[in-house]
């Protein structure tokens, strides 16, 4: 379930049911998630939903689209997604009806990616990435040049960045 509790109340509620992990929220366009569903009634791959906070109403963007995580555009007009094809990932550039717009990455080597999320000067990207040889680190991801830049290189295992409201800080959790 994807719950909330406002503001000086003390029970949360249930806005949609979802199968979910992650989610990224914009204040217009609604909650972008991504869940398994059953494509072609053969395979489970994994669509991108938006959901309305306001009254749960969950629309399916994508069709076998395999995308694992998302993230909101800082205008809410275009989405940032991971997609999972024969172990390999990528980033997409989907508009917010969930079309592609453009490959800005197309992973190698069995590079893994995380949750991903926008900066709000929106120019870059930050993830956690798992390279063979390494642990999962902390990377920017500068959308224009399409280019990669390491924040972290540790034994840590450094996950679910997000950046401040300024984008001048990037929370993490790490073990």
């Amino acid at each position: 379930r994807l719950m909330v509790i406002k503001k000086g109340k003390d029970k949360p509620y249930t806005i949609a049911e979802t199968r979910g992990r992650y989610f990224d929220i914009h204040p217009q366009a609604g909650i972008v998630v991504a869940e398994l569903d059953a494509y072609n009634n053969t395979n489970i791959f994994s669509d991108l939903h938006i959901i309305d906070a306001n009254n749960g109403r969950k629309t399916k963007i994508t069709h076998g689209g395999r995308y694992l995580y998302a993230s909101w555009s800082p205008d809410g007009k275009k989405i940032i997604a991971v997609h999972s094809e024969l172990g390999e990932n990528a980033l997409h550039l989907l508009n917010s009806k969930g079309n592609l717009l453009k490959i800005l990455w197309q992973g190698k080597n069995k590079t893994v990616l995380g949750p991903p999320d926008w900066s709000p000067s929106n120019d870059q990207l930050v993830l956690s990435v798992w390279r063979p040889g390494t642990r999962w680190n902390l990377e920017l991801f500068d959308i224009k040049n399409s280019q990669w830049s390491s924040l972290t290189h540790s034994k840590n295992i450094e996950t679910t960045p997000h950046f401040s409201a300024d984008g001048q800080e990037i929370f993490f959790s790490a073990d």
